[in-house]
């Protein structure tokens, strides 16, 4: 009878340990999609609050494109998402959770942004409107 519980607390055990290093292994990979995944979102709910800006100011000047200071809307789209602006060179930490650095580029023909992030595999994610800034007339 003795013996019997021996047998399955070394059982018990034996399957604990090896549902710890399965999970030792899942967890990684896992951790590494949610924080790519996470950093994508966050640059395209930038881009998505850039975009609606510049529009915005495209329809308040009747869509003189001299007028728009993008680079100030791009600080602000910066503010209101995350609290916080980049430094003059474009770059900003702390934002993917992976660890990288964002550089944010305006394109200077279609004045759309382009988000880099420098960590590995995340790359990065270019405005999702492709045609020119429209503006409601």
């Amino acid at each position: 009878m003795r013996s019997g519980y021996k047998l399955r607390l070394i059982a018990v055990a034996a399957a604990s340990l090896i549902l710890c290093v399965l999970f030792a292994l899942w967890y990684p990979g896992y951790m590494r999609k949610y924080r790519l995944e996470t950093c994508e979102k966050a640059r395209r709910v930038l881009e998505y609050t850039y975009t609606h800006k510049v529009e915005a100011a495209l329809s308040a000047n009747g869509g003189r494109e001299d007028d728009v200071d993008y680079e100030k809307l791009l600080r602000e789209s910066y503010t209101e998402c995350f609290g916080r602006t980049p430094g003059e060179d474009g770059r900003i930490c702390g934002i993917c959770r992976g660890g990288g650095t964002w550089t944010t580029t305006i394109d200077p023909e279609t004045h759309h942004i382009r988000t880099v992030c420098d960590e590995d595999g995340h790359g990065a994610v270019q405005t999702f409107v492709k045609e020119p800034f429209q503006y409601a007339q």
